[in-house]
């Protein structure tokens, strides 16, 4: 492969088996992270020579605005962060935003003009600095680990030696501003050293911190006027034995005056933490962020500057860190099914490299998340890419696209097929509406007031799309073909409802091509447009019937 080519995989041509079987030129890693760097693209990217022409699309507005049309959520299906005040999630607001790390080419759609905050986006750029005041990734490791916990990013639980598991976790994001406090030399601030690698990293050099929302944030108290979790977290990492690191700069901290001295510093790190996540970006900020950690450090302007932001090192280091833990306990998941390294933030945003193309990172923005506290929306973009052939267009044609990939294609609205929240609209518009009513009604005695949307199931990924749901409804839709109803096993807000044909299996078309004659449509939209409707939560479904008219 040439370098600098951008490649992967189109759904409609290649397997999961043939996503595996591709190979490059390894290059020698400077660290540990530089060498698993150097083993992801060696097993993602490459060539091989029996896989049929597949077609390459132009890396354009008409790609990424088909890619967000195409994986548009049911309206409510995830929920946006909850508990930070001064948050404004915005679930109309979405953008994203690619980048070649290698030329600075970049491509935005969306909402370019809404800022959102960081959150745990801000980890990254925070271990980086506490690294290169620390002087290694060595002496930085000594204190926070690079292991996947496989838990929430808030929970407690540490290493067996008492560092927390990585940088990510809230346990490593605290740790690792005491240690940037703890190496900061005297006369500087901690935040404006953390400001400066921002708008070196970004480019932009007027990134602000809403200080109303990190103020808030710090000084949050549960309703039993308690500490927050992060306080209680802070407290773990005291017993664990991490704050005696303090003691080299700022002196003895055990008599009763230095422990009132260790929690006012404890404090300020924490203040510190907030106002990181607090800093206010879009995602042309952190794709550019993101072909930093890519990019050996480097930060190659659209007029093709290099400016070194970071050492190589050091970058390698965030880059390899992100791909083990910066999705939380859905890092390797995300890792190996959407070839990703990057990081996500509970305001809606996610960053990173995309594995499958060499020098290509995405930013991400859309504030409904998971159960995970990830942006789900954002992960099916980045997993889209990872399946499609793209070229920026200035390629075509040049060196990094030689041989049968010169000719680009445009993307077309639709192309990428039915969208989840078109295929709930067009279930429920086939559905009868007594069935309709039984799903909410079976939801609601079970305490799930949350709501439900429609899908057929998948059948690609070969499981069975009934397996541990409840058939609640065995029904004629209004065209006649009859369709079963079964409420899936979801961590969503609202619950998914697979609706299939009576022997399980996926059924896209919905109605059936029986011929009806008028008298039968007339009867049936007479009597669903007299049903009463004084329950709120299902107000908005659809009074006609949509179905084959003769």
């Amino acid at each position: 492969m040439a370098e600098g080519e951008q490649r992967a995989v189109s759904p409609a041509m290649q397997d999961p088996a043939e996503q595996m079987g591709r190979s490059t030129q390894a290059s020698a890693g400077a660290s540990i992270f530089g060498r698993v760097r150097d083993a992801v693209n060696w097993a993602f990217s490459g060539t091989t020579t029996d896989q049929p022409e597949r077609r390459t699309y132009a890396l354009d507005e008409a790609l990424l605005n088909e890619i967000v049309r195409s994986k548009m959520s049911p309206m409510g299906k995830g929920r946006p962060v909850e508990g930070i005040p001064h948050t404004n999630p915005d679930p109309t607001k979405r953008s994203i935003t690619v980048m070649n790390a290698a030329t600075g080419q970049i491509v935005s759609v969306g909402d370019m003009e809404h800022r959102f905050s960081q959150q745990s986006m801000s980890k990254p750029t925070a271990m980086a600095l506490a690294i290169e005041l620390m002087g290694s990734e060595k002496a930085y490791r000594q204190y926070v680990g690079v292991e996947a916990s496989g838990r929430p990013y808030n929970d407690p639980a540490l290493l067996p030696d008492g560092r927390a598991f990585n940088s990510s976790v809230n346990a490593g994001a605290l740790s690792t501003w005491v240690l940037i406090m703890a190496h900061t030399p005297e006369g500087k601030d901690p935040l404006d050293l953390y400001m400066d690698k921002m708008k070196a990293l970004t480019g932009n050099p007027h990134l602000e911190i809403n200080k109303e929302m990190a103020r808030g944030e710090h000084k949050y108290r549960p309703q039993d006027g308690g500490k927050s979790g992060n306080q209680k977290l802070l407290d773990v990492l005291d017993n664990a034995g991490l704050m005696q690191v303090l003691e080299k700069r700022f002196g003895e901290l055990t008599s009763e005056q230095g422990q009132q001295r260790k929690q006012d510093l404890m404090d300020k790190a924490f203040e510190n933490y907030c106002m990181a996540c607090a800093v206010m970006v879009n995602t042309r900020d952190m794709a550019a962020v993101a072909s930093v950690y890519r990019n050996g450090g480097m930060r190659v302007d659209a007029s093709g500057e290099v400016i070194q932001v970071l050492p190589k090192e050091i970058a390698e280091y965030v880059h390899g860190s992100n791909a083990v833990s910066g999705s939380y306990n859905e890092s390797g998941t995300q890792f190996a099914k959407n070839r990703f390294s990057g990081k996500t933030g509970v305001d809606g945003g996610i960053f990173g490299s995309l594995l499958g193309h060499p020098d290509l990172v995405v930013a991400t923005h859309h504030s409904d998340l998971n159960a995970a506290g990830n942006s789900g929306e954002g992960q099916k973009w980045i997993g889209t890419l990872d399946k499609l052939d793209v070229a920026f267009p200035e390629n075509a044609g040049s060196a990094v696209m030689p041989g049968a990939y010169h000719e680009l294609h445009t993307m077309q609205k639709g192309e990428l097929g039915e969208s989840p929240r078109e295929m709930d609209d067009r279930l429920r518009s086939e559905t009868r509406r007594n069935v309709l009513d039984a799903i909410e009604a079976d939801l609601r005695s079970q305490g799930q007031e949350g709501g439900f949307y429609l899908k057929n199931p998948d059948l690609s990924n070969g499981k069975d799309p009934l397996k541990g749901g409840e058939t609640v409804a065995v029904q004629e839709n209004v065209g006649g073909r009859p369709q079963r109803y079964t409420i899936a096993q979801s961590n969503h807000n609202r619950t998914q409802v697979k609706v299939t044909d009576e022997q399980g299996r996926p059924n896209p078309l919905g109605l059936s091509a029986v011929p009806r004659d008028a008298g039968y449509w007339e009867e049936l939209n007479n009597n669903i447009n007299t049903l009463q409707v004084d329950d709120p939560q299902i107000a908005d479904r659809p009074q006609t019937v949509r179905g084959p008219r003769p």
